[in-house]
């Protein structure tokens, strides 16, 4: 007990510990001169000690060491034991400035034991009471959204740094889009027709605005735990679950909104640029006016000469160089951040083989080849391809294969706008969450496989026995009657109605019963059960769509953190958001002015020159621009940099959280109230509540039973004087 209370209450006093779990402790006599040192023999281990067990048990039995965690939140007086000495280690680790080992071991447990890290992490966050609040906090807060009410809200300052000021007025400019979706949400939406954040059961408090919820105050013991290390590991983790966790959420949330907001909005608008760009270039015919093919009738769309677009497009050229060169240099830089990351994590290994012995794992091929093949990466090849086929081409206008490249081009830029607005919350984006999830179901390629097996097997004997097309025609015809259904009367599996009437041969007699039964089995039959069997799948996935969607968060920002590239200046210069806006804005501006004398100069040297520099600069500002959300998160000081190169753990940052008192996990989870799992669930926790009571009734019947016969004994001793002093008497 001595050791226990010196763990938990001042373990600077007996850090000199052997790996065996003695240690040495110094007790301390109050009202006494001298210390008097004693020698402990104590069961619990030192914290290092802990912790590498920890790592081992993770990695050899993470399904034994997740019993040994239930069992323990099972019953109320184990966890708290549990919390106690969980951050009893967490202050060891920070008073020897060491949060850092602890965040990268963190990481591995997360990668190796996802379920029993995301334990760890909620026991992390301790709730502050209003009375015990450092600097005392509103039990209601306006927790609305853009779409979405979020079910919390989150910051991450500096120990001791002062309240946050009052906003000014370029803080507020930079709000003023959201502020005004806001009004106008309230003022056009019905009260009760207000979209809820993901938490069931809300408890809205204030007539005026239904968004202000009661919340909870949490802290996280650990310090700086805002980690790229532990968002790296929940990219690769084998555990969906762990994001239901409301430490997890907490982490994603604060960056989110501190980062990620401005940061895809910058890339969605990059992107409107390319898409306008190869759509003008697209609709416009060679020796036309801009957008000239919205007018073409359908005679003049049938020559090539007057339907193509210009081959020497120059100022569009320009512009897509430009974003190509930008994509390039933003795909080489994650390429090189990771593979620091991975040397930093193998140094770490190399110096701390106990601890960080599966860090290496986390920064491992997996997430280097998720990091290249993107559909970012797929856009930048088709981008330069089309780029390098358009210059070395000879001619006023494009081919019809150049043609086909240009709209491939458009499609991946479309694509690439909207893939950044994926992971905003909203009923869409859940949707295609959903939906995503229900494909990549294995029931559902299983029996995609299956028709598709089939269906090729059917055409390949249709064309066997047709003889009139080739198996293009034959396939083409086979979709049109076999999966869609086509029953207009223009062609059966290319049998028109007056074959039937001309000619009673066998080949048309084939047709039409080949074609009939096929088009019952497969369309009639297996397509409605590759519906039954989505719409199933449908149903599950729609219940862990949340799940999803943090997971598509999280690689977000693990991409956004690697191209960190401000921190090359951290030495030398510290550019303030304001900065950052007039260089990007600046440079954009002057790069596209310098488009205009290029339009209407021949292909020359100086249309060479004027492109190369305009490429040049309008690369250099959309970087710039890229990097403004961390320009403003440091706001001109590399001490506020979330996520250094190296971290410097004298900085403690600690991360606040104001969450709803209604959370709750299985909602993350699809856990019904009503369903069986939650059921006994509840069950095998009111009967461990129920035993521990029926426990402490009998300690209390058994010492009432000692009170009784003690007064019992008292009282026949009291009689036992009395008659003895009436007899005397």
């Amino acid at each position: 007990n001595l050791a226990k209370s010196l763990l938990e209450s001042n373990t600077k006093d007996f850090t000199d510990v052997t790996p065996r779990g003695k240690a040495k402790a110094k007790l301390f006599c109050q009202g006494r001169a001298k210390v008097a040192q004693v020698r402990l023999s104590f069961n619990e281990p030192p914290p290092y000690t802990y912790m590498s067990e920890l790592m081992s048990d993770a990695n050899k039995n993470p399904a034994a060491l997740w019993n040994e965690a239930n069992n323990c939140l099972a019953s109320r007086e184990l966890k708290e034991q549990v919390t106690g000495r969980w951050h009893a280690i967490l202050e060891w680790y920070d008073l020897k400035n060491q949060s850092g080992l602890v965040a990268d071991m963190m990481a591995q447990l997360i990668f190796l034991a996802p379920k029993v890290a995301g334990v760890l992490l909620d026991l992390t966050f301790k709730k502050i009471e209003p009375d015990d609040a450092e600097d005392g906090f509103e039990p209601y807060h306006d927790l609305s959204g853009i779409f979405l009410n979020d079910p919390m809200t989150c910051d991450y300052k500096l120990a001791g740094s002062p309240p946050t000021p009052l906003p000014t007025i370029p803080q507020l400019w930079s709000h003023l889009p959201e502020m005004v979706i806001r009004h106008a949400r309230r003022l056009f939406e019905p009260p009760d027709t207000r979209r809820d954040s993901p938490s069931p059961g809300a408890r809205k408090l204030g007539a005026s605005n239904p968004n202000i919820y009661e919340i909870a105050k949490y802290k996280a013991i650990l310090p700086n735990i805002l980690d790229l290390d532990i968002f790296q590991s929940l990219t690769c983790t084998w555990s969906e679950e762990i994001y239901a966790k409301m430490s997890v959420q907490a982490m994603i949330y604060c960056a989110w909104r501190h980062l990620m907001v401005g940061f895809v909005g910058i890339k969605a608008g990059l992107s409107a640029v390319e898409m306008l760009t190869l759509l003008t270039w697209g609709m416009t015919t060679a020796g036309g006016t801009p957008f000239d093919r919205f007018q073409l009738t359908g005679s003049q769309r049938s020559s090539s000469a007057t339907s193509n677009s210009p081959r020497h497009a120059i100022t569009a050229w320009t512009v897509l160089a430009a974003i190509s060169l930008r994509d390039l240099i933003n795909l080489v830089w994650l390429i090189l951040a990771y593979h620091h990351r991975w040397r930093l994590a193998r140094a770490r290994w190399m110096d701390r083989s106990v601890y960080l012995g599966y860090l290496q794992l986390v920064w491992g091929w997996s997430g280097l080849f998720s990091v290249i093949f993107t559909a970012d990466s797929l856009q930048l090849v088709i981008r330069v391809c089309l780029l390098t086929a358009t210059f070395l081409a000879t001619g006023n206008e494009l081919s019809n294969t150049l043609q086909a490249m240009l709209s491939a081009a458009f499609f991946m830029s479309v694509v690439g706008m909207i893939d950044p607005l994926r992971v905003i919350a909203c009923r869409v984006s859940l949707s295609r969450m959903t939906i995503r999830t229900a494909v990549e179901q294995a029931e559902v390629g299983h029996f995609v496989f299956y028709v598709a097996f089939w269906f090729m097997a059917f055409i390949t004997a249709w064309e066997i026995a047709d003889r009139e097309s080739t198996f293009p025609a034959a396939f083409v015809f086979g979709v049109r009657a076999l999966v869609i259904g086509d029953g207009d009367g223009l062609d059966f599996f290319n049998l028109k109605a007056d074959d039937l009437d001309s000619s009673t041969g066998d080949p048309y007699n084939f047709k039409v019963w080949a074609g009939m039964g096929g088009m019952m089995v497969f369309f009639s039959y297996l397509m409605n059960q590759l519906i039954a069997i989505f719409n199933n799948t449908y149903d599950s996935a729609q219940k862990k769509m949340w799940l999803r969607f943090h997971a598509a968060r999280v690689r977000e920002l693990r991409d956004c953190i690697l191209s960190h590239k401000l921190c090359l200046f951290h030495n030398l210069w510290s550019p303030s958001r304001m900065q950052v806006l007039c260089f990007s804005s600046g440079l954009l501006s002057f790069g596209l002015l310098m488009l205009i004398p290029l339009h209407s100069l021949p292909f020359g040297r100086a249309a060479v020159i004027i492109s190369m520099t305009s490429i040049l600069l309008m690369t250099t500002g959309a970087l710039l621009l890229e990097a403004f959300p961390f320009a403003e998160l440091m706001k001109g000081n590399e001490d506020n940099d979330w996520f250094p190169m190296t971290q410097d753990a004298s900085k403690r940052r600690y991360l606040r959280v104001f969450c709803r008192t209604d959370f709750d996990e299985n909602f993350f989870l699809g856990v019904d109230d009503s369903s069986e799992q939650a059921l006994g669930e509840k069950l095998e926790s009111i009967e461990g509540q129920m035993g521990e009571r029926l426990e402490r009734i009998e300690d209390q019947v058994d010492e009432l039973g000692k009170r009784m016969n003690e007064m019992s004994e008292h009282i026949s001793t009291q009689i036992t004087l009395l008659a003895q002093r009436l007899g005397s008497g």
